[in-house]
């Protein structure tokens, strides 16, 4: 009869590193819920909390590190259950907790400038007209025609790059994908008198 080997084993490197995907639950307080990756510098960026290192923490050692940020700052108790997703970018549920959220900076003629962490299906590229939508839409006399989107380029620089919103509006061309951290700043409209 062959042994039995068991299959619960721990592995070998259980710490979380550069790539890796944590999943969090907070009993407490479900707008904490998501799925986040672990970025090159260390660290998870968890809305309402901040940059939370975990490179080097076991899954154990991840919990106890949300956990005394989110009572050092957000929750008088928290109760914190970390996992890594079963593939990078894998869909974990179909629930509003497996949603990750994408940080913007909206400026200019929009109804609600500022930081903004909007909600994004696993899996989905959000764009910049529906990116502008869900953060409160453009304010009167807005040129929708140039859109400013800044990015951080590898050098560190922000690159702009014009996009005519309008023509993605009037669905005459795609809707242009931003991505984490980008500044949207959309001018207000020429006047000649």
């Amino acid at each position: 009869m062959m042994p039995v080997q068991d299959v619960a084993a721990p592995r070998t490197n259980d710490e979380f590193k550069a790539g890796d995907r944590l999943e969090l639950m907070v009993e407490e307080d479900s707008t904490f819920n998501g799925n986040y990756e672990v970025r090159p510098e260390g660290y998870v960026l968890i809305p309402k909390l901040g940059r939370v290192p975990v490179v080097g923490l076991t899954r154990v050692g991840a919990e106890k590190r949300v956990k005394e940020y989110l009572e050092r700052s957000q929750l008088k108790q928290a109760t914190v259950f970390v996992e890594r997703s079963a593939l990078p970018g894998a869909v974990v549920g179909s629930t509003p907790q497996s949603q990750l959220r994408m940080m913007l900076f909206l400026t200019g003629k929009v109804n609600r400038p500022g930081q903004h962490f909007v909600p994004v299906p696993n899996g989905h590229k959000l764009g910049l007209y529906e990116a502008v939508l869900v953060t409160g839409g453009t304010a009167k006399f807005a040129d929708e025609s140039k859109v400013q989107v800044m990015r951080l380029d590898a050098s560190g620089m922000r690159r702009p790059s014009v996009v005519n919103m309008k023509r993605i509006r009037e669905g005459t061309d795609p809707d242009v994908p931003v991505g984490e951290g980008d500044i949207i700043n959309i001018p207000e409209k020429g006047f000649g008198f």
